[in-house]
């Protein structure tokens, strides 16, 4: 886990894991199922989450490539 955000009206968190450096994973774990939910994987600015102010929805940025070098390019859409 590289980032973890709390939702501020529930018990809820929502985390970013890193499966490369440019492969994230956007999950949220539900306390009150104790399950966690893939929100999103792809390209993504992990350190930029934010909660809705009633916890119900997540605001992040996707990254689409623009093209397969856009890693060492820093190229994106």
């Amino acid at each position: 886990v590289h980032y973890a955000f709390w939702s501020p009206a529930t018990r809820d968190i929502a985390y970013v894991v890193m499966h490369s450096a440019i492969d994230f994973e956007l999950r949220v774990h539900q306390e009150e199922v104790s399950a966690d939910k893939v929100v999103y994987r792809g390209p993504m600015q992990p350190d930029f989450v934010e909660w809705s102010p009633d916890g119900s929805r997540l605001l992040y940025i996707a990254a689409k490539p623009s093209s397969a070098d856009s890693f060492h390019t820093g190229q994106y859409e």
